[in-house]
C-alpha cells in the first residue's frame, strides 16, 4: 500500500509539474504578447509625435498661405529631414513674396528707379549678380539706349557688356 501511495504522489507531482509548466508557458506568451503590443503602441505614439504632428503643422501652415493671404514663414527648430523640408518651404516662401512685392510695385506704377533698386537689392539672394541694367531699343530700331544701371561698384554704361553685345550683333 505504501508503494501505491508513493506512485499516486509521484503521478500527482508529475501532473502538477506539467500543469505548472503549462501555466508558466501560457503566462510567458501572454506577457510577451502584451509587451509586443505596448512596444507597438509606443512606436506609433513616437511616430505620431516626431513625424505626423510636425507634418500636419506644416500642411496647415501651407494651407493657410495658399488661400490668398500673405504667406508667413514657418518657425523651424528641427535639425532633421522635416527641418530641411521647412527650410526649403521658407526659401520658396521668400522667393514668392519677393516676386509678389515686385508685382505690387509694378501694378502700383512705382517710380522706375525705385523698382530697379528693389530688383537689384532683393533678387541677389536667388540669382547671383553684381550689376544689372535696363536698355531699350529706339523707335527706329537702330540704336539701343541705356536707361539705368545698378552695380555694387561704380560703372560707366559705355563700357558694359551690353555695348559689347550690341557691337557683335
Amino acid at each position: 500500500m505504501h508503494t501505491e501511495n508513493l506512485d499516486k504522489i509521484i503521478y500527482l507531482t508529475e501532473k502538477n509539474r506539467l500543469s505548472i509548466l503549462k501555466t508558466i508557458k501560457h503566462r510567458t506568451f501572454t506577457s510577451i504578447g502584451i509587451l509586443i503590443i505596448m512596444v507597438a503602441f509606443a512606436y506609433v505614439w513616437i511616430v505620431h509625435i516626431k513625424v505626423m504632428y510636425p507634418l500636419k503643422k506644416i500642411r496647415n501652415e501651407i494651407g493657410v498661405s495658399t488661400d490668398g493671404y500673405h504667406q508667413k514663414a514657418i518657425t523651424n527648430s528641427r535639425n532633421d529631414e522635416i527641418g530641411e523640408l521647412i527650410d526649403a518651404y521658407n526659401h520658396f516662401h521668400n522667393k514668392t513674396n519677393t516676386i509678389e512685392v515686385l508685382v505690387k510695385k509694378l501694378s502700383e506704377h512705382d517710380h522706375f528707379e525705385d523698382i530697379l533698386d528693389f530688383i537689384f537689392s532683393s533678387f541677389k539672394a536667388y540669382i547671383p549678380y553684381n550689376r544689372i541694367g535696363i536698355a531699350v531699343l529706339t523707335s527706329d530700331k537702330t540704336h539701343i539706349r541705356a536707361l539705368s544701371a545698378r552695380s555694387d561698384k561704380s560703372i560707366k554704361l559705355g563700357r558694359t557688356t551690353l555695348l559689347n553685345l550690341v557691337r557683335q550683333a
